[in-house]
């Protein structure tokens, strides 16, 4: 799936305050694609404390499709 672009991996900073997985998760959700897995990180971010990073592995339906998501968490105002 990875060698299709049906799987893909990345990783995001956003707000560790309520909420702010569920707005990630809307995002990745209206776009189409299904969530595999999902990991946070807040030990080593140093960026804010009230944020940590997630690291998302997404099932998506090829390149195009990773692609609209990339955009739409570009978008986004977090």
């Amino acid at each position: 799936m990875t060698y299709d672009n049906r799987l893909v991996r990345f990783s995001v900073i956003i707000s560790d305050r309520p909420g702010g997985m569920a707005e990630l998760t809307k995002i990745i959700a209206d776009v189409g694609a299904s969530v595999k897995e999902l990991t946070s990180e807040r030990a080593f971010l140093r960026q804010d404390i009230f944020s940590v990073r997630i690291r998302v592995i997404a099932e998506m339906r090829g390149a195009e499709h990773a692609v609209e998501l990339e955009n739409a968490l570009r978008k986004s105002p977090e």
